[in-house]
């Protein structure tokens, strides 16, 4: 639900695994509304930090851009500010109630309705630019049980916030879309996974660069609805596998320059975009203006990997593991 007027948006979801069939609002985005403390969209980091103290967590909100995350957690609420470096002020404001309550209620028995042992997940395109001015097609859940509509509507939406999350803020901060060509596919999809690569070209009004190739993956854990962060996956030693010994280009077999390992390697163990699964490899994507997909095989891996998450199970039971 929108109301642009007062700058409000609220993001809520029915909970059919409910006896009691409630709703419930799983989280708000402000725009021109100040939180309780006294912050909204414009002010500085430095205000940010005087009126609500050190943060729980800063992160880099995407490689490709200059935006950093910063979250403040109190048990199962969380409020985040997405901060544009270049102007050190805030353009973006999440207070997260109960995300967490409505990935869990994606669990159980309905998922497995929209499997199929044949074919995996069945999925349709969908143009977005209606719907959020972003010229871009992204994929979507097919079903047809009105039993599992929900759960498709969950998992869809998940898949369009991550097809729409990296734009946002650059087309807000920087320039404004004036036409892309950028397509989503499935390139994993099992059972207990789907892994989403974007690809193509954007072109924006104030870029210096007239046609930007835009690459970036989504992954959702098809388990909990949570999307996957590369954190969720390996323990910090990941980050001295990202060298040329382990990593190389998936079109040519050859290692990427040297310097753009060093760079990448801190960026990404936080990210959620820069990586995907393929049914061999390990692939993740170096944030540079063009087709630069890095693959390691997942027995390279394995002793980084945190072994209690079950996404890993489905590969470690491959044959290269033997």
């Amino acid at each position: 639900m929108y109301d642009i007027e007062h700058g409000l948006a609220i993001s809520f979801i029915k909970d059919y695994m409910d006896v009691n069939g409630d709703s419930y609002i799983t989280g708000v985005s402000l725009q021109d509304i100040e939180t309780y403390r006294g912050i909204k969209v414009g002010d500085s980091r430095e205000k940010l930090f005087e009126l609500y103290g050190r943060p729980t967590t800063i992160q880099k909100y995407h490689p490709n851009t200059y935006y950093v995350e910063i979250i403040y957690s109190m048990d199962d609420l969380n409020i985040s500010f997405t901060l544009d470096e270049t102007a050190s002020s805030i353009n973006y404001i999440f207070i997260d109630y109960n995300s967490k309550k409505s990935s869990q209620d994606l669990i159980g028995e309905g998922l497995s309705k929209l499997y199929d042992d044949n074919g995996g997940y069945k999925f349709d395109t969908k143009n977005l630019e209606q719907d959020c001015n972003i010229p871009l097609n992204c994929p979507k859940l097919h079903y047809t049980y009105t039993d599992v509509s929900f759960l498709g509507r969950c998992i869809n939406s998940k898949i369009e916030s991550c097809a729409t999350k990296p734009f946002y803020y650059k087309i807000n901060g920087h320039f404004e879309v004036k036409k892309s060509n950028i397509n989503g596919t499935f390139v994993y999809n099992s059972k207990n996974l789907l892994s989403i690569l974007f690809e193509g070209l954007l072109s924006g009004e104030d870029d210096d660069t007239k046609d930007n190739y835009i690459l970036y993956g989504a992954n959702i854990d098809m388990t909990t609805g949570e999307v996957i962060l590369a954190s969720d996956l390996f323990d910090e030693s990941f980050k001295e596998k990202i060298n040329e010994n382990i990593f190389t280009n998936i079109d040519t077999g050859e290692p990427a320059p040297k310097e753009l390992y060093d760079t990448f390697r801190d960026s990404f163990y936080d990210c959620e975009y820069s990586f995907y699964f393929d049914k061999d490899k390990f692939v993740i994507i170096l944030p540079v203006n063009g087709r630069y997909l890095l693959g390691a095989d997942y027995k390279d891996l394995v002793d980084c990997m945190k072994l209690d998450n079950p996404i890993w199970d489905e590969f470690l039971n491959k044959k290269q593991f033997e």
